[in-house]
């Protein structure tokens, strides 16, 4: 198997799966971070962080389309790439689409 490499110099850009095949390493020289594609029996994508971006290193979780990653002071959750809700420092919770809420204030 020989590695093979994909580059974007794009902020944010992170790849998705069908991105990627097996021994191919995504790199984003924007933001410093490096992907590549895992498969023990279920495929995931898998960021290589260095350690001082985070504690222990891990800057992002990548679960099938979605993605739980911090930016910044935010916290994102993504679906295919895509912000669907971010949580600031401050507490500020900001949604896209719409919201059902259930129970009394």
């Amino acid at each position: 198997m020989s590695i093979k490499l994909k580059q974007s110099n794009v902020a944010g850009k992170v790849p998705q799966l069908s991105d990627l095949v097996l021994g191919e390493l995504a790199i984003n020289t924007y933001d410093g971070r490096v992907f590549l594609k895992r498969n023990n029996g279920t495929e995931a994508l898998l960021e290589l962080a260095p350690l001082e971006s985070g504690a222990l290193g891990i800057t992002s979780l990548n679960l099938g389309n979605w993605s739980l990653l911090q930016n910044g002071t935010k916290l994102e959750l993504r679906y295919n790439g895509t912000t669907r809700m971010a949580l600031d420092s401050s507490g500020n919770l900001t949604v896209t689409g719409d919201v059902t809420a259930f129970g009394a204030p």
